[in-house]
């Protein structure tokens, strides 16, 4: 289980340094599915994780939202309303 998250986290952080990957991945993408009221909950969560153990938690909770808007959520790079597509 370590194992795959690590792997998860180093391909999130690898996509997002890329800046100009990032910038054309995020001008292509589609907005999220998810409500904006759960996105707004799981960068909450995600940003008061204290450890790797809630970390891991907060990451099942929250998979259904997607692994890439967990990611950048967890980055603070979009905001949740940037991700649903109603923010700049």
């Amino acid at each position: 289980m370590r194992r795959t998250l690590t792997l998860t986290l180093t391909r999130c952080l690898k996509a997002v340094t890329d800046t100009d990957t990032y910038t054309e991945l995020m001008e292509q993408t589609m907005p999220a599915i998810a409500s904006l009221e759960d996105l707004k909950a799981a960068q909450k969560d995600l940003l008061e994780a204290k450890d790797l153990n809630e970390l891991k938690a907060v990451f099942k909770k929250w998979r259904r939202i997607g692994w890439k808007n967990i990611c950048k959520l967890w980055l603070e790079e979009p905001t949740p309303e940037q991700l649903k597509g109603e923010g700049n």
